[in-house]
């Protein structure tokens, strides 16, 4: 059960407290709101480093500009959510959602976004600590990160961790994705014409009907990738 999001006199207090926090004043205090209801909220701009939204729900909330550094969004609802522009380097996206989210020139350089679950105690055991939109006639099935159809287009994401992630048809064209990691992801379809895929690390992904034109592929590891249907006329750089 997700919690009530605070009114907009308190959220207005909250976002004062937390800039002080990002620099360090005296009484700053970091924001918090795990597993809270924050769909639609506008947050537009606003400096949330460093912020706490576990397993929140942020779905269609407006975050463009918003400056996300090392944000903790694990287990986190931001589908359909524009982020265009944000500024999300090294924020902890594990397990989040991310379908159909806007990120059109964002930037998430380190950010995390491998698997990961959430989970309560019940009784004696563990279980989902919310309900997963990826479960099978209730059936919790997993936390994989999932970005499938999202707008990614100019985004950077150099030194990203995306292993197991969904990316299927995900725009991703005219992105920096060097030096990232792929390892078993799913990109089913998705668009990584123009890309920067320098040093990125792909191996074990799959990448059937992939559009790789015009994409730099140097010292690209393509190890037992599936390439199925994909287009393939990427480049290579020549050095020196």
């Amino acid at each position: 059960m997700l919690k009530q999001a605070p009114d907009r006199d308190c959220m207005a207090a909250l976002l004062a407290l937390h800039r002080g926090f990002v620099v360090n004043r005296p009484g700053g205090i970091r924001v918090a709101l795990k597993f809270h209801d924050l769909s639609g909220i506008d947050l537009s701009g606003q400096v949330l480093a460093g912020a706490d939204f576990t397993g929140a729900s942020l779905r269609g909330a407006q975050l463009s500009g918003c400056d996300l550094s090392d944000a903790i969004l694990f287990g986190a609802d931001l589908q359909e959510a524009r982020l265009d522009d944000a500024r999300l380097v090294g924020a902890d996206l594990r397990g989040a959602l991310l379908g159909r989210a806007h990120l059109a020139r964002a930037d998430l350089g380190r950010a995390d976004s491998r698997e990961g679950a959430l989970f309560t105690r019940r009784g004696s055991g563990l279980v989902p600590a919310y309900s997963d939109p990826r479960s099978d006639g209730g059936k919790f099935r997993g936390a994989q990160s999932d970005i499938g159809r999202a707008h990614l287009a100019g985004a950077r994401l150099s030194g990203a961790r995306m292993g197991r992630s969904f990316l299927g048809q995900t725009d991703l064209h005219d992105a920096d994705l060097h030096g990232a990691s792929f390892v078993g992801a799913d990109l089913t379809g998705a668009d990584l014409c123009g890309c920067n895929l320098e040093g990125a690390d792909f191996s074990g992904a799959n990448l059937s009907s992939v559009r790789l034109e015009g994409a730099i592929l140097n010292r690209a590891n393509l190890t037992n990738a599936d390439l199925t249907g994909a287009s393939l006329l990427a480049r290579i750089m020549h050095e020196g």
